[in-house]
């Protein structure tokens, strides 16, 4: 898996290289669950903004990324990311495997969502002060279009 994990990553640089040069935002087009991990973990490197294309599927969240916040299923937001799905009803980000949000937003960070759903994200009791249970903007930028919430919660609440 990691050698897998390293030819992603290796293909995701070699992308973002590319469209840097021509002066572009980078655009990455990601297919599942580790795809989209690589690409926002190499989206935080970038000083220009980067675009991910979510492709149509169910991303499960299967790991924690620990904050000063909290943990979230994918990596923090510090730089700006827009993820593109193609639609709410079929590119979804699958919480529930792990209980933990979907993305933790931090200052200097802008997250733009597009076409997507964000299911089952919940924060955890021991952060009962650090907000939603599927976008946390800790100081950053949040914008959302055409974008679906379901049964994320925050304890015996649901919230955003």
């Amino acid at each position: 898996m990691t050698f897998i994990r390293g030819l992603v990553l290796s293909a995701v640089l070699a992308l973002m290289a590319s469209t840097a040069a021509a002066g572009s935002k980078g655009v990455v087009n990601v297919h599942d669950t580790d795809e989209l991990i690589e690409a926002l973990l190499v989206a935080q490197t970038r000083t220009k903004g980067t675009v991910i294309r979510v492709h149509a599927d169910v991303y499960n969240m299967l790991s924690a990324f620990e904050g000063a916040q909290g943990a979230s299923g994918f990596p923090e937001i510090r730089t700006t990311v827009t993820l593109i799905g193609d639609g709410p009803t079929t590119t979804i980000l699958q919480g529930g495997f792990v209980e933990v949000r979907h993305f933790s937003v931090v200052p200097g960070g802008q997250l733009h969502l597009q076409k997507l759903s964000l299911k089952e994200g919940h924060r955890e009791a021991r952060y009962a002060s650090a907000g939603g249970g599927s976008i946390n903007n800790f100081g950053g930028a949040v914008t959302l279009t055409n974008t679906l919430f379901e049964r994320n919660t925050t304890g015996a609440n649901p919230e955003v």
